[in-house]
């Protein structure tokens, strides 16, 4: 005996793949709009921490990095560079208005943005500049030690190496000594 079998056209409902992480997106949404109910002091506070949209580039001699910052003033904007750590800092403030805000959508509050890049920089050779709300920071980056000959000098009692160490600690007179004398 057969067991008649059941063919399934896909149809609307069926066409679309389960994606489980959607529903943790739309929990997440829910999630955070309880809070902003329920803890308007703490969702005022998330609102007012931001972090803006920015591009690290490496080129051959520096690291170049571009912060949308609009509206900040460049006194309002704090850099710190230790080793290869960048944090970028800035205020933007809140202006006082007279009316009743039916929707905010711009960014106010304090603004940060850390980053640690691949290799060391020179802080001291770094330059910022901010134009038209952007924040173009470039960071040389540490030249490598250059590297130098050392040459070995044969220790002992042969007499080229004697004559070696002679030529070297007068030939010059710059008083340099082997390091074998």
């Amino acid at each position: 005996m057969t067991v008649p079998s059941v063919l399934s056209r896909p149809g609307p409902l069926t066409r679309r793949a389960w994606d489980p992480f959607a529903e943790f997106g739309d929990l997440y949404e829910r999630m955070g709009r309880l809070l902003d109910v329920s803890l308007p002091e703490l969702a005022a506070r998330e609102r007012r921490s931001w972090t803006p949209a920015v591009d690290v580039e490496e080129t051959e001699n520096s690291y170049l990095i571009d912060a949308d910052l609009p509206g900040v003033p460049a006194q309002a904007v704090s850099i710190d560079v230790r080793g290869n750590e960048v944090t970028i800092t800035a205020e933007i403030a809140d202006r006082q208005r007279s009316g009743v805000m039916r929707q905010q959508t711009r960014r106010v509050g304090r603004y940060e943005y850390s980053v640690r890049l691949p290799g060391d920089v020179d802080a001291e050779s770094s330059e910022a500049r901010l134009s038209d709300g952007v924040l173009q920071l470039r960071l040389p980056k540490v030249s490598a030690t250059s590297s130098r000959h050392v040459p070995v000098i044969e220790a002992g009692g042969s007499e080229a190496g004697k004559q070696a160490r002679s030529a070297t600690t007068s030939g010059d007179g710059s008083g340099s000594r082997s390091a074998t004398s």
